[in-house]
């Protein structure tokens, strides 16, 4: 690390005799009761708080068309077979995590008291729909389950703290569920490729409706969205090819998605087009069409002008990053590239972007991070090194992306820091803290360990091997796993708590509570 450990700070005032002084003897017990009330803040008093940084201020042949989908009313009820065990549920939020392979849904208080635990009627397929499947806006969690031959695939909700939950689409159709049983290994069809990728679901900003990618009414995967208010599905598009990756606008009023005609191609995806949904009326809007050469577009997230930031995924390198308002009325180019990686920041417009041996001959740039869009007008280097997993924290105001160097963190003028033998970097939502962990895949040390936000090493959390961690929403503790072990770490003691054994690993969220990631 570079730094030995942390030790904790402690007071020994030396107070001086003063037995025939009342006076003195009375100031000093005020002094010494105001001292022991520091010791009650939840911050340690060893750890001095820095400057919270600032925070940041989806194929379309036709309109409208029929749901395949029953239209619900009101409310969604409870689904025969599901089981609840609590005694008296208590509001939010909860921190909701998998168990039984994926057969129960569990979730926990802020403060590690056992919340609601839900049984399944069919398993959840995929952990990782935990971390993303939190309505933003209310105490839904969306999910997908079925079997691990995808028969019987389906959105499913669940409501908190009463544990009703709802199947509210099918993603198949029975059909294409036999296509998918006997297809050869390693060739699934177009259809379950769109309907099983990670991001094939996506809350809107304001939590009223969820759109997600679904192949029940023909050969295609094509969008819908579900409304929370009217609790009705609603098909967006009707066309042969496969819409993917639905992407919010940060007005909740349109999903951005591409249309693709292959998956299959040796290049890459064979993209049509990138378009945008209405869910308040019956449009649809192509807002461009991808350059010959796109393997795949790839959506880096709104600036603060309210366009879209997106890069075509070529099959040598990253290229032509550019702005894309709803309106189409314009396309703004930001780096024309070529990069391995892109992240952005939303309020300065800066652009980061990462090269490696390969993209970064061609523009005579070495290996390492970089910066575009600032007021030089050239790529500025950050630091040198091949690095990867780019992305933008907006609770910490930096850049992240980890190397063989270790961990690197920048803001939109530059290096900040770098932390030897660190992987993965877990911000507080009020950006005071950072927590890192190692990853023997990548030959970094296991364990957790807690810094300041500028890069100082405080104390060392775990020795263990973890694979995720979350935070508290007041940043006053947080969460991680570890070998299927689920622990609670709060301030200021910061000593694991172990809460549950046999979690399924892959993914954990938060459901009742909105924290920047």
């Amino acid at each position: 690390m570079g730094l030995a450990g942390w030790y904790p700070y402690s007071m020994n005032p030396k107070v001086r005799r003063a037995a025939d002084s009342p006076i003195i003897i009375a100031v000093t017990l005020l002094f010494l009761a105001g001292w022991a009330c520091t010791l009650s803040n939840p911050t340690p008093v060893a750890w001095s708080r820095t400057q919270t940084p600032v925070p940041p201020p989806a194929s379309p042949t036709s309109t409208l068309a029929a749901s395949p989908f029953p239209s619900q009313t009101k409310a969604p009820s409870s689904t025969p077979n599901a089981s609840i065990s609590t005694p008296q549920p208590e509001p939010g939020p909860w921190l909701v995590y998998s168990r039984n392979g994926g057969k129960t849904i569990t979730a926990v208080h802020p403060d590690g008291r056992a919340g609601p635990s839900v049984d399944l009627p069919t398993p959840l397929l995929w952990p990782g729909d935990l971390s993303i499947g939190a309505d933003p806006a209310g105490d839904w969690l969306s999910f997908r389950t079925g079997q691990k031959d995808l028969a019987g695939l389906a959105l499913t909700l669940i409501h908190l703290p009463d544990g009703k939950v709802r199947q509210i689409a099918p993603l198949l159709a029975p059909q294409l569920e036999e296509q998918v049983v006997n297809a050869k290994p390693g060739e699934s069809p177009d259809f379950a490729t769109a309907v099983t990728r990670p991001d094939a679901f996506a809350w809107s900003p304001d939590g009223r409706y969820l759109a997600f990618i679904s192949a029940a009414a023909g050969l295609s995967a094509n969008l819908y969205v579900y409304d929370t208010r009217q609790d009705k599905v609603r098909r967006l598009t009707n066309g042969p090819n496969q819409d993917v990756f639905p992407t919010w606008s940060p007005d909740s009023l349109w999903v951005v998605f591409e249309e693709v005609t292959s998956f299959q191609s040796g290049a890459g995806w064979k993209v049509r087009g990138v378009w945008a949904s209405a869910v308040d009326h019956n449009e649809i809007r192509k807002l461009y069409e991808p350059p010959a050469n796109s393997a795949g577009e790839a959506f880096a997230g709104w600036n603060g002008k309210g366009e879209l930031v997106v890069y075509t995924r070529a099959p040598d390198a990253g290229r032509y990053a550019r702005a894309i308002p709803i309106s189409a009325r314009y396309i703004d180019p930001l780096y024309a590239g070529p990069f391995d990686e892109l992240a952005i920041d939303p309020r300065s417009q800066i652009i980061a972007f990462s090269e490696d041996e390969l993209t970064g001959a061609e523009l005579s740039l070495a290996q390492g991070v970089y910066l575009a869009g600032t007021p030089k007008g050239i790529p500025q280097t950050i630091q040198a090194g091949a690095w990867e997993g780019l992305t933008w924290s907006p609770s910490a105001g930096k850049f992240f992306a980890h190397g063989s160097l270790g961990l690197l963190a920048a803001n939109s003028q530059g290096a900040d820091f770098l932390l030897n033998d660190e992987t993965w970097p877990a911000p507080s939502p009020d950006g005071l803290w950072l927590v890192c962990w190692g990853d023997p895949q990548y030959k970094t040390p296991s364990g957790v360990r807690l810094y300041r936000p500028e890069g100082g090493l405080l104390q060392e959390i775990t020795a263990d091997t973890v694979q995720s961690v979350l935070w508290r929403a007041d940043s006053k503790g947080f969460f991680y796993l570890s070998q299927g072990n689920l622990y609670l770490v709060v301030f200021p003691g910061l000593h694991p708590a172990l809460l549950d054994k046999g979690v399924q690993e892959g993914g954990m969220g938060w459901v009742g509570v909105s924290i920047p990631k």
